[in-house]
């Protein structure tokens, strides 16, 4: 599926952050340190071509191929799974009986060494580089323009109004870790659940305070969006 060279590692390691509680004279604030495994992620969104190509459709009928697969949370994680068998590893995923087009459940084989979606920490960790709350506001720089497409360069005009336009993956400047489009371009799922989909990184239409690293948005309606792939090994 072209998907060999795409998975960069993304090398663990602990941060600290504070927490704050109580008021007045009872007010704590506590340091806490967390770590963060190493694991593999893909160097760009998933795109259009490689989706449709896994999933048995026609990814010809796509102008954009290179340009990021918009999906449901369902559909990514039948993907990952997909993916995990195409390589021969263990899918992931556990999926229950599905009713009325939905899925009834969703666990994980915490044995598996299968594809799968970050985790929100994971995610955060690898657009920040690894620095968390002490890295670059945008993925890679604290200049917007270097690294994402946005509301302000993604914009075309659209009869009396305006829409915004994906871009083909890779184009701007990667962060440290060779990571591409972690800010913009379209929003990323992490792992969440069936009634809310969370996503990070902003899109083509979001302002650049969507676009830093720690913004986040849930969504209980659409549930869906883009993303990219982790894997423990490669």
């Amino acid at each position: 599926v072209g998907f060999e060279n795409q998975m960069k590692k993304i090398n663990g390691g602990s941060y600290s952050y504070t927490v704050e509680s109580g008021y007045g004279k009872n007010k704590k604030v506590e340091t806490v340190t967390e770590h963060v495994d190493s694991f593999f992620m893909q160097s760009t969104e998933m795109t259009n071509e490689i989706f449709e190509t896994l999933m048995e459709k026609d990814p010809e009928k796509y102008e954009k191929r290179k340009h990021p697969v918009v999906c449901s949370y369902v559909d990514a994680i039948n993907f990952c799974n997909k993916l995990s068998e195409y390589y021969g590893r263990k899918p992931y995923y556990i999926l229950g009986e599905k009713i009325d087009d939905r899925i009834s459940s969703v666990t994980v084989d915490s044995s598996s060494n299968g594809f799968r979606l970050p985790t929100s920490t994971q995610w955060t960790f690898a657009a920040s580089e690894g620095k968390m709350r002490n890295g670059f506001k945008y993925s890679g720089s604290n200049e917007i323009d270097e690294v994402a497409w946005y509301q302000e360069n993604s914009r075309i005009r659209s009869g009396y109004d305006y829409k915004y336009e994906t871009h083909e993956v890779g184009k701007k400047k990667p962060n440290a870790f060779g990571l591409y489009d972690m800010s913009g371009n379209e929003d990323e799922m992490v792992e969440s659940s069936l009634d809310s989909v969370k996503t990070y990184g902003g899109s083509c239409s979001s302002s650049a305070y969507g676009c830093s690293v720690f913004e986040f948005h849930s969504d209980s309606y659409q549930l869906k969006g883009g993303f990219r792939v982790i894997c423990p090994s490669w």
